[in-house]
């Protein structure tokens, strides 16, 4: 194992022990919704000719691998669950869409493929656990930092 590798997973296994240690008195859990407007990042917009690869990885670092260690932690909790059917919905974004990527005037390089694998990744956790429903949410458009840093960088005006 190289020193790279090796940091990564201590990187990994201390936030998975972080997240464990704050979920350590609960037992259960029947649904958790996990918005990674919060947590997630949005720190550039270029095309994919300007896309950095170093940016492509901090994106999916933060808004794919992020929420998978959560559900990795939550996890027992959901089984747990007395509620036939738990829940683990995470709050993504259309940036994500393949099918729907036409109709973005954003040039999501860095962003955009990070949620498309967060989409898969929640995807895959549904159909593995069957018992849980796992989905991602695009709530529409919100009005919030990532969206202020694009439309400034863009030098766009948006009206109420």
């Amino acid at each position: 194992m190289n020193p790279s590798q090796e940091e990564k997973t201590t990187q990994e296994d201390a936030i998975f022990h972080s997240l464990s240690q704050i979920i350590s008195d609960q037992t259960t859990a029947d649904l958790l919704i996990f918005n990674s407007a919060n947590a997630g990042i949005a720190t550039t917009y270029p095309l994919v000719i300007d896309v950095k690869g170093s940016d492509i990885l901090e994106h999916v670092k933060i808004n794919a691998i992020g929420p998978v260690l959560l559900f990795q932690a939550v996890l027992p909790l959901l089984s747990n669950s007395k509620n036939p059917n738990p829940r683990f919905i995470a709050i993504s974004s259309i940036a994500g869409s393949i099918g729907d990527m036409g109709k973005s005037i954003v040039p999501n390089s860095a962003y955009g493929p990070s949620k498309a694998t967060l989409n898969y990744l929640l995807m895959k956790m549904h159909y593995e656990h069957e018992n849980i429903t796992v989905v991602p949410i695009h709530p529409g458009y919100v009005f919030f930092c990532m969206l202020c840093l694009f439309v400034w960088e863009e030098g766009m005006l948006i009206e109420k």
